[in-house]
């Protein structure tokens, strides 16, 4: 793997941000189920997924405009079934040979997902005043052992201090609907492995914000600040991930699950169901 210098980057493509050694959130989060899956996913990582691809269009159209112009294109209304319409496709991919087709009905949702942020007061306030995006951090982490790295969507300022802006496409942007996505999908251990890149670089008082834009109509946006609680849980998860995983980069013994009998038992909420249908 290559390596960039310990700092703070900008203009750095991601492929280049990829292939740098560095450990990463995305990662460690696979050590929630094991260090043996996140190995599997820094040597093969997972496909891109349709709603990946939707959301990197959205976010290049938000926050890297001149990429989503340079890397995307409106498809063809057609499919490729007929030999007329496969010949129209081919045309049409020798005239944009470096871009990445979508069609109408996603070019619809990225165009509605752009407006909406950028008509939300708050999501605008972060997004056009003063600041970087698509911040690559490297750096070393406190004891100078592991080699870390994050890329930051945005770092900017709101009120009097520096903040760090993570704009994600979702079902529901409300308050419960994107809290739960938060705890499902780790978010607040990303969060707080972007704070502490950012600190381990320039340390200060910053505050974190995620930018949250439904994906269907009506393509709502909430901007939801992580307090200081979530990011101390986050916080602790990378610290834990971070030890399993050196653990076993030390040993070379990447552990999956345990080797003996796994006792189990039914989830809480398929007992509290039980518990509820009985009281009826």
């Amino acid at each position: 793997m290559k390596k960039l210098e310990i700092g703070v980057h900008k203009d750095i493509p991601f492929n280049e941000y990829a292939a740098d050694e560095g450990i990463n959130a995305s990662t460690l989060k696979h050590c929630a189920k094991s260090p043996l899956h996140a190995h599997a996913e820094r040597n093969h990582p997972s496909k891109q997924t349709p709603a990946m691809a939707l959301g990197d269009a959205a976010h290049a159209s938000v926050l890297e405009p001149e990429r989503f112009e340079a890397d995307f294109a409106k498809g063809l209304s057609c499919s490729r079934r007929s030999k007329a319409d496969k010949e129209k496709w081919t045309e049409w991919e020798a005239a944009h040979p470096t871009q990445t087709a979508l069609g109408e009905k996603d070019w619809n949702i990225v165009e509605s997902i752009r407006d909406s942020v950028s008509k939300h007061p708050a999501a605008s306030e972060l997004l056009l005043g003063e600041g970087l995006n698509e911040v690559t951090l490297i750096w070393e982490d406190e004891d100078g052992a592991r080699r870390c790295k994050g890329r930051i969507d945005r770092l900017t300022a709101y009120g009097k201090y520096p903040a760090v802006v993570d704009l994600k496409t979702t079902k529901d942007a409300s308050v419960q609907g994107f809290g739960t996505e938060i705890a499902r999908y780790h978010y607040h251990a990303s969060a707080a492995w972007y704070l502490r890149g950012a600190n381990a670089l320039a340390p200060m008082n910053r505050r974190f914000f995620f930018i949250a834009v439904e994906k269907v109509p009506p393509f709502a946006v909430g901007v939801h600040e992580l307090d200081a609680y979530s990011i101390e849980v986050g916080s602790a998860l990378c610290q834990r991930w971070l030890e399993k995983y050196t653990r076993s980069l030390d040993s070379g013994n990447w552990e999956g699950y345990p080797a003996g009998i796994i006792n189990q038992t039914l989830p809480v909420w398929a007992q509290r169901e039980i518990e509820e249908e009985e009281a009826y």
